[in-house]
C-alpha cells in the first residue's frame, strides 16, 4: 500500500460490511509466518537496577551470572560517586533540616571541581536533596 488510498469502483451494501475490510490492502500479505524476526534466545535472568542521586533509575537486563557481576561492578562505581558527595556533604552544618545558604558557593565549587556538576540548578538540587 503505497502512498494514500486512491477511490476504487466497488459498491458497498449494508448486507456486506467486510467490503471496505476487502477493499483496503493487506500490507502483511507477502510476509511468510515462518520469517518473521525471531527475538534472540534466553530469558532474562534477572534485572540489575540502580536509583541515582537525582532520582533516575537505571535498568540493566542480565540472562547470565557474569553479566549480573559486570552490571554490579558498573553501579558500583555510581555507588562510590554518591558516597563522596554524602561525604563531602556531611561536613557541612545543617541547620533544621537544610544546609545554611552562606556555604552554598563554597559547595558549588567544589560540586564543580570534583564531580564535574557546571549547572547551578543540579547543584542547588544536591544540596538540597542529598
Amino acid at each position: 500500500m503505497k502512498g494514500t488510498l486512491q477511490f476504487q469502483d466497488f459498491r458497498l451494501s449494508t448486507s456486506s460490511p467486510s467490503a471496505l475490510g476487502r477493499a483496503i490492502e493487506n500490507p502483511f500479505k507477502q510476509f511468510a509466518g515462518s520469517k518473521l524476526p525471531q527475538r534472540k534466545a534466553g530469558k532474562v535472568l534477572a534485572t540489575v537496577t540502580f536509583k541515582h542521586y537525582d532520582g533516575k533509575v537505571s535498568v540493566i537486563e542480565c540472562r547470565s551470572k557474569s553479566e549480573i557481576v559486570k552490571a554490579r561492578q558498573f553501579f558500583d562505581i555510581f555507588r562510590e560517586e554518591e558516597l563522596g558527595m554524602r561525604d563531602f556533604l556531611r561536613e557541612f552544618p545543617v541547620v533544621m533540616g537544610v544546609i545554611p545558604k552562606k556555604f552554598h558557593t563554597e559547595i558549588r565549587k567544589a560540586l564543580k571541581e570534583r564531580w564535574n556538576i557546571r549547572k547551578r540548578e543540579q547543584a542547588d538540587w544536591i544540596i538540597a536533596n542529598i
